[in-house]
């Protein structure tokens, strides 16, 4: 009676161990945590300024992207009052590339934790 016992008490551990190393291991997906606010700063001899781009999910595997680009232009060191933009994307979210992809022109969005790129333009995760 000992021996069933044994076993069947060893048995149930390592369904234990199973199942917690599974959720422990368990890739966690792109489309989990990347929305928020991502921010460039740039600042050069013709402009200075920040790109904002806000992600929002909209629902499976869709997203609203928010810009924000607020800037000076410089001329012959001359800075000039600050002129703002607002641009409106939709995303969707391909599972293969974790990426997604903008509609109408065509932007991929690559994302590594706090970090996000759109092309070869770096943004910084804010919140």
């Amino acid at each position: 009676m000992k021996p069933i016992l044994v076993c069947c008490m060893v048995l149930l551990a390592l369904t234990l161990v199973w199942f917690t190393a599974g959720k422990l291991f368990k890739e966690e997906k792109v489309e989990d945590w990347i929305t928020g606010v991502y921010i460039q700063v740039f600042n050069n001899e013709f402009s200075k300024g920040a790109d904002t781009l806000t992600v929002i999910k909209q629902g499976s595997g869709q997203f609203r992207i928010k810009r924000r680009v607020g800037f000076r232009r410089i001329l012959d060191g001359k800075v000039f009052d600050p002129e703002y933009k607002t641009e409106d994307w939709i995303g969707v979210l391909n599972e293969n590339t974790q990426q997604i992809w903008e509609q109408q022109r065509g932007r991929v969005l690559s994302f590594q934790k706090g970090k996000m790129w759109v092309g070869t333009s770096e943004y910084q995760k804010l919140k």
